[in-house]
């Protein structure tokens, strides 16, 4: 099933009328027209304009685990903040500050479903009411160079999965990077269902349609009673600019 995810600038807008910083390059609303009640929300940033007065200014509250992060983590932790804030606005709940767990997870309010994602220059949040979504995972990768590749492989997919990136037209870096992606999409989907870690060979992709921009992947593991061995997901891509791959699973 086609699911065409499309995007629109808003850095103008009423809603941003607070982010006129260069450290926003643009400020983009995305709208995926089988799900219109998503909020989807994206920016590109240029970290080398960073500086912690943005958290001020944007009216996020700087958290203490930045005390002692390098500005580039800084950079990503604000600019994923203020997507969620914008998407939060959307969905009413304007004044929310998103904190994470202790196992690292976003706490959301209590009846919003959402997922968060950045690459060194882009960040994107997904978010809509649990009423009319069980599971969000979303996950945007710069592509992964060919030496990395070359080491971290075999710990990302198994031989099933290699054949069929091999036999797939994309280059093999880009499909590799979606690959990557995808189960990264996954990971965030199941988490606050199965509250469990699990690595990359605990699922198999197993179909890609470069066509419909549609994957599918299934559980080689068994992560909880409702979430078994053979349980089948579907997710889309998009191959973005600036050489990034955004994968998504939305139930």
């Amino acid at each position: 099933m086609m699911k065409k995810i499309t995007f629109t600038s808003i850095l103008t807008s009423a809603h941003t009328t607070a982010i006129n910083d260069p450290f926003f390059t643009d400020i983009q609303a995305g709208t995926l027209s089988e799900h219109p009640d998503l909020q989807v929300i994206k920016t590109y940033f240029d970290p080398s304009c960073y500086r912690d007065a943005l958290f001020d200014e944007c009216d996020i509250t700087y958290p203490s685990q930045l005390q002692n992060a390098v500005n580039k983590r800084r950079a990503e932790y604000l600019a994923a903040r203020c997507c969620i804030q914008q998407v939060l606005t959307r969905l009413d709940y304007p004044d929310f500050q998103v904190t994470n767990a202790q196992d690292r997870s976003p706490i959301w309010p209590d009846n919003i479903c959402g997922s968060i994602s950045h690459s060194a220059s882009c960040a994107i949040v997904f978010a809509a009411s649990c009423n009319n979504y069980r599971m969000i995972g979303v996950d945007i990768e710069q592509e992964i160079k060919p030496d990395t590749i070359k080491s971290v492989s075999s710990s990302i997919i198994n031989d099933n999965e290699v054949k069929l990136l091999t036999e797939c037209p994309l280059p093999f870096a880009q499909v590799f990077t979606l690959a990557f992606s995808l189960k990264e999409s996954l990971f965030k989907a199941l988490y606050p269902h199965v509250k469990r870690f699990f690595d990359f060979h605990a699922a198999e992709i197993t179909s890609i349609d470069y066509r419909n921009d549609t994957i599918s992947i299934k559980l080689l593991q068994t992560l909880s009673d409702e979430y078994r061995a053979g349980s089948q997901f579907y997710g889309n891509f998009a191959l973005m600019p600036q050489q990034q791959v955004l994968t998504y699973i939305v139930q």
